[in-house]
């Protein structure tokens, strides 16, 4: 039968976020304790005490410590490119003449398989976007461009991702290639997002 530490355990390692927040012992054990105590209890099928899930926290917490290998690779600031006063497209564009065609070279910024693209805010293209479309502006995007030692180390998104979720960022989109990263988020949230992103490497210059 399952106990009180391993279903402590089992909860905590599922989130990125506890397993990091208790490593760096900056999250309170008992108020921690109280939120879990109902899931925990959920999954014994039985009452437990607080004291023993606050004594199953404390135990996890002295050996947790999070994989981060991408803190090997970025340990200096990586090159940033913000684009402002765009549009982001989640559908498809009407047929384009050839007019329009040529258009679309100056208008177009991203497009990725799915059919989402970026477009200037102005761009010529809006007359030809379909009704049915999810049309998003004005929207900003910072490209992160990613060292190639990064391809095969996990964790490389999440090192910039995180801090923008604890934030309470509302990520629109994300590109992704073997080079770059490429965040979208709404125009009123692009100093907070560019300044969290640049923070995250204060201390390696």
């Amino acid at each position: 039968m399952i106990t009180v530490p391993e279903a402590t355990d089992k909860i905590v390692k599922r989130s990125r976020y506890l397993s990091e927040a208790l490593s760096k012992d900056i999250i309170n054990i008992s108020s921690l304790a109280r939120y879990i105590k109902p899931e925990i209890e959920g999954i014994l099928f039985k009452k437990v005490s607080l004291s023993s899930v606050i004594m199953a926290l404390k135990r996890l917490t002295g050996n947790i410590y999070p994989e981060i290998p991408y803190q090997e690779i970025l340990r200096t600031r990586p090159e940033m490119t913000l684009k402002t006063n765009l549009a982001l497209l989640i559908s498809r564009l009407r047929n384009l003449n050839n007019d329009s065609a040529g258009k679309m070279e100056t208008a177009l910024i991203t497009e990725t398989p799915t059919g989402t693209i970026i477009l200037g805010q102005k761009g010529a293209l809006f007359p030809y976007v379909e009704a049915d479309s999810k049309l998003y502006y004005p929207v900003s995007s910072v490209a992160i461009l990613i060292p190639k030692e990064a391809i095969n180390t996990p964790g490389i998104y999440y090192f910039f991702l995180k801090s923008l979720a604890w934030e309470r960022i509302n990520i629109l989109h994300v590109f992704t290639s073997p080079s770059e990263f490429t965040i979208v988020v709404d125009d009123k949230d692009t100093q907070l997002t560019l300044g969290i992103l640049k923070s995250l490497f204060e201390d390696s210059g």
